[in-house]
């Protein structure tokens, strides 16, 4: 039986984190850049015990155009 959380904003369009590693794939680059970019505090992040994960809106923000 599969169960349905209640979501005013409408369904849930993907995950809302990201390991390094798939945030890397997703940006398409490699995972070396990725903890450089972490590094250099270009990308945000959220310590989960051990676990490093990256937010959505912050690839949002990382891939949005600044004028």
């Amino acid at each position: 039986m599969k169960t349905t959380i209640y979501n005013p904003e409408g369904p849930s369009v993907g995950p809302h984190a990201f390991t390094v590693e798939e945030a890397a794939e997703r940006l398409r680059i490699g995972r070396t850049l990725m903890y450089d970019l972490i590094r250099r505090n270009e990308i945000h992040t959220i310590q989960l015990g051990r676990r490093r994960v990256i937010p959505a809106s912050e690839l949002d923000r990382l891939l949005t155009v600044q004028p």
